[in-house]
């Protein structure tokens, strides 16, 4: 794993998502609602798009999503002895339909989503670096989903921890990319 560089554009390009995410669904009703019918899945992809940037990485710009090697995001200790990323799956630890469904859920509560409150659930974004083999465990049982008693707020890696039986202690690295869980 490589040092990661100070990525400032990063922090400017995720403030910029968690803007357009509390936008998005602090829209009014007839707008909203004509997101969700468009197919388009604009929310998924509003999440998805905090972890993809080009940072400032020499020789060229990269997306570190496309390079999981160079130390942005936590590696498994198996991704890690791998040594190659075709054999490595990027997973959200909290899958991205779940994120989806919490904002929906705060601006069902609360008529809108503040910025404070798409930064709380953007926090549990974080990208984990696996092995197929334990990709294709975790969708065996939580391919889109999070253990029925998991709320925001709570350990974020809990299906991990499940069925990997890996924990924050367990991944290599340091969480490079995001606002600290529990914010």
């Amino acid at each position: 794993m490589q040092s990661v560089p100070n990525v400032p554009r990063a922090l400017i390009h995720q403030s910029g998502v968690v803007e357009a995410i509390a936008s998005l669904f602090s829209l009014p009703p007839p707008a909203f609602q004509a997101l969700e019918r468009g197919g388009s899945r604009v929310f998924e992809k509003a999440v998805r798009a905090y972890h993809y940037w080009a940072a400032e990485h020499p020789p060229h710009g990269i997306c570190p999503y496309d390079r999981p090697l160079l130390g942005y995001f936590r590696l498994t200790p198996q991704a890690l002895a791998s040594g190659t990323a075709r054999q490595l799956h990027r997973e959200h630890a909290v899958p991205v339909r779940r994120l989806v469904h919490e904002l929906r859920r705060i601006r069902q509560a609360e008529g809108a989503v503040s910025r404070h409150a798409a930064e709380r659930v953007m926090a549990a974004n974080e990208i984990v670096v696996m092995t197929k083999a334990e990709a294709a465990r975790l969708d065996g049982r939580y391919r889109s989903e999070m253990p029925g008693e998991w709320a925001l707020g709570q350990s974020h890696l809990r299906r991990l921890e499940l069925m990997l039986g890996i924990g924050d202690d367990d991944l290599l690295g340091v969480r490079q990319i995001g606002p600290a869980p529990g914010r």
